[in-house]
This record gives structure tokens, sequence and C-alpha cells, in this order.
């Protein structure tokens, strides 16, 4: 996992935080797109 996926994560705590049931959907689709993406992709994809 890269510092920039980890940066997506970080917003999408904070938008649950601020909105909690609509954060903990978008953080699970993101994590989802981050886990799906770095399976799939390698990691110096830009």
């Amino acid at each position: 996992m890269s510092f920039r996926d980890l940066g997506f994560l970080h917003l999408d705590l904070s938008v649950g935080h601020t909105d909690h049931q609509v954060g903990d959907v978008w953080g699970s689709i993101g994590m989802a797109t981050v886990l799906t993406t770095n399976a799939t992709l390698p990691f110096n994809v830009e």
C-alpha cells in the first residue's frame, strides 16, 4: 500500500467522521478499490 493510498484512506476516514453512515460506505468502497488496484496493477503506476 502506497503513501498515496493511505492519504485516500485518511480522507475516507475523515468523511466517515463527519457523516458516519455515508463515510463508512465510501470508506469500504475506497478500501475495496485500493486492494483491487494493488492486486491487479504494479505499485509504480502513476
